[in-house]
């Protein structure tokens, strides 16, 4: 780093410690989870280092272009669960908190001021017609994606983090729980020492 201040190793002290707070933080999947695919969408407009500005118009045309690579994403990964014999729900969940683009992907009338996105909007309306994709409108304060596009204070780090499903993986969640898991061992163990 060229020129390092004072701000950038307190930003630096401030990682490594809450790396090292949280070295078990991760996401368990259950095994008798659900098979849903949910997929959250968020985008950072104001990222313009030197004028943080955004322009409507110019905020739609990446909304929908950003929402199209998505989509072809999801179905990307659907035909790999389908290749690998995994199933999953009927349909993939699209979680936005962009109403214009929400209510653009699901408005079947084209008007002269988005033509220009016509052919994203094509694709995308298709795969919702065809009912690979659902979409849904989250409110900006509960978009876990805003914790890969934006700098969080605490509370709101934490709160995303657990809509995110994210736990110490090293703790039982529930004493009830890490009994029911002590028991399934010493079965398991059981089993294995009287064959």
């Amino acid at each position: 780093m060229h020129s390092p201040k004072k701000s950038h190793m307190d930003a630096a002290l401030r990682l490594v410690r809450y790396l090292k707070s949280a070295p078990g933080l991760g996401i368990l999947m259950s095994s008798h989870g659900s098979n849903e695919l949910k997929v959250l969408c968020d985008a950072d407009w104001g990222a313009c280092i030197n004028s943080r500005r955004s322009i409507t118009g110019a905020q739609l045309k990446l909304s929908i272009e950003l929402w199209a690579s998505i989509v072809a994403e999801i179905v990307w990964v659907v035909g790999l669960f389908q290749e690998l014999g995994v199933s999953i729900s009927q349909h993939v969940s699209l979680y936005s908190d962009n109403t214009s683009t929400l209510q653009i992907a699901t408005n079947h009338v084209f008007h002269e001021r988005t033509k220009h996105i016509e052919i994203d909007c094509h694709f995308m309306r298709e795969n919702i017609q065809d009912g690979l994709l659902v979409t849904r409108y989250i409110p900006s304060a509960d978009q876990p994606a805003d914790i890969l596009t934006k700098a969080l204070g605490v509370y709101s780090h934490s709160h995303l983090m657990s809509k995110l499903g994210m736990k110490d993986i090293f703790i039982a969640p529930s004493l009830k729980e890490g009994v029911k898991e002590l028991s399934k061992c010493i079965r398991a163990d059981e089993l294995v020492n009287h064959n």
